[in-house]
């Protein structure tokens, strides 16, 4: 990508705010980026209006420092700046705005997710560098340093396939859903069964759980999606409108709201509790043409079509503002949730694309498909960063870290997957079931997971260290 631009970064502001941003300018050249800053570029007698142009359409990125400066007399000129910049189809280029002061935000910008450079701080300024950084290009990855794990524990009580597993961040808790219609509770730390919910009258396809393991959904073959308090084991509510089977759901940390796909081919959001997004959702239904949201009268639902074929797997960011989802008409979605509208189609895929995930953040998320390849996608930029190549049968699933480091996928080849997202590489290999692996889920720290699968059985496995591989054997890897 460094290649396709001269600058990566453009710096677009107020003139009365230069001491700051000339701040900000030699801190990103000090850091490795090209930087078009006005000052560096404008010589006497150049042509103001052309240098600049000429500077946009050479940059990868636009930095916009919003301020009460900016949004006075030189607004519309630094907003036609942006305008290549803010084109969702402009996959290439990235807008970043950057709020400098207490502003109140233009409305043509609150759609978009801002840096708050008010305070200066140093994980700001490293959230911007990211941002203007060059993505690498996309790669494949077939070898890797590789060890086999056992499971610490294989925990048994279903009595038919378990389909879905989820996880506490902690790792102390598991839920588990199986063909014998049950969502089962496990006890990591004691390896045993806490509670048996029964209520779904169909086989649970999916589940999902709160970091803090008080709350649960789960997604059936009845249609429904329903919501379980693990505190005192019981069922809160069954949410229905989806017209064929559920085979995926996801939940915000907090419990507040889900995302459930189904084979009706539609995405669906739920409000499990107070929520500052549904009302900007409502008030946005009747008039977006692209995401089409349609709601019900009771549970505040909201329908995204534009799938064309069945929904087999869905994830959301821990702050519920974006949802990805998988389908078997071989894409990937990403939905901004607050600005009501579809953000991205990422192709690639070429199978059914039976698993999702995305990190805390929602700047990355991962895919799988029976095509027997996990792939990697930035979601800022909405490009593919990374194939993994491994498995020897279709994958059904895949789970990432909370901060995008690691991931496990399971497959039909009876085993789960570990890999390191960083250096592209498999990290270990966890067998011991015999039959088809459905399920998978993983520690937010990466350190435990767990799997479901057609054998009947969860399997707890702690996994290994991050270590570094020697950049010797790295080199004799990529030979291989």
């Amino acid at each position: 990508m460094s290649s396709d631009f001269t600058y990566d970064v453009f710096l677009s502001y107020s003139s009365k705010d230069k001491p700051v941003v000339r701040e900000l300018a030699e801190r990103l050249k000090a850091d490795g980026l090209r930087v078009w800053f006005d000052e560096w570029e404008i010589e006497p007698g150049d042509m103001v209006s052309l240098k600049i142009e000429q500077g946009l359409e050479q940059s990868r990125a636009l930095v916009l420092c919003m301020s009460k400066n900016a949004f006075a007399s030189e607004w519309v000129t630094l907003e036609r700046h942006t305008a290549l910049f803010r084109d969702p189809t402009n996959a290439e280029r990235r807008f970043v705005p950057l709020r400098l002061d207490d502003a109140q935000i233009k409305d043509t910008l609150k759609q978009f997710a801002y840096l708050d450079w008010r305070k200066k701080s140093q994980e700001e300024y490293a959230r911007l560098l990211a941002a203007c950084r060059p993505a690498p290009g996309p790669v494949t990855f077939s070898g890797g340093v590789e060890q086999q794990v056992q499971p610490v524990a294989v925990l048994r009580g279903h009595t038919s396939w378990v389909l879905g597993v989820a996880i506490t961040a902690d790792g102390r808790r598991a839920v588990s859903g199986s063909n014998d219609g049950t969502v089962r509770v496990w006890d990591l730390e004691a390896y045993r069964l806490i509670a048996r919910l029964e209520g779904h009258t169909g086989t649970v396809y999916g589940v999902a759980i709160t970091a803090d393991g008080r709350r649960a959904v789960s997604g059936s073959a009845d249609n429904t999606v329903r919501v379980w308090d693990l505190e005192v084991g019981r069922l809160v509510s069954a949410l229905e409108g989806h017209t064929n089977w559920v085979a995926g759901v996801a939940i915000t940390a907090d419990g507040q709201w889900a995302v459930s796909g189904s084979y009706d081919k539609t995405v669906r959001v739920w409000n499990l509790g107070p929520s500052r997004l549904i009302p900007r959702l409502e008030a946005r239904a009747g008039a977006d043409p692209i995401l089409r949201l349609a709601f019900r009268a009771q549970g505040h639902v909201a329908t995204l079509e534009g799938h064309t074929g069945w929904v087999s797997g869905v994830a959301i960011t821990a702050d519920g503002r974006r949802a990805v989802s998988g389908s078997s008409d071989k894409t990937v979605r990403v939905w901004d949730l607050e600005a009501g509208r579809l953000i991205a189609t990422l192709e690639g895929h070429a199978g059914t694309v039976s698993g999702v995930a995305a990190t805390a953040d929602g700047r990355r998320a991962i895919s799988c498909a029976d095509d027997k390849t996990v792939r990697v996608w930035d979601l800022e930029a909405s490009k593919l960063i990374a194939t993994l190549e491994g498995h020897t049968e279709s994958i059904w699933g895949v789970a990432i870290t909370a901060d995008g480091r690691r991931a496990v996928s399971r497959c039909a080849d009876k085993t789960v997957r570990l890999w390191d997202l960083e250096e592209g590489r498999l990290i270990a290999m966890l067998e011991g079931h015999t039959d088809t692996v459905m399920g998978v889920a993983i520690t937010a720290d990466g350190r435990r997971a767990v799997s479901g699968s057609l054998d009947n059985t969860v399997r707890v496995w702690d996994l290994p260290p991050i270590t570094m591989v020697p950049e010797s054997e790295l080199r004799e890897n990529e030979k291989k």
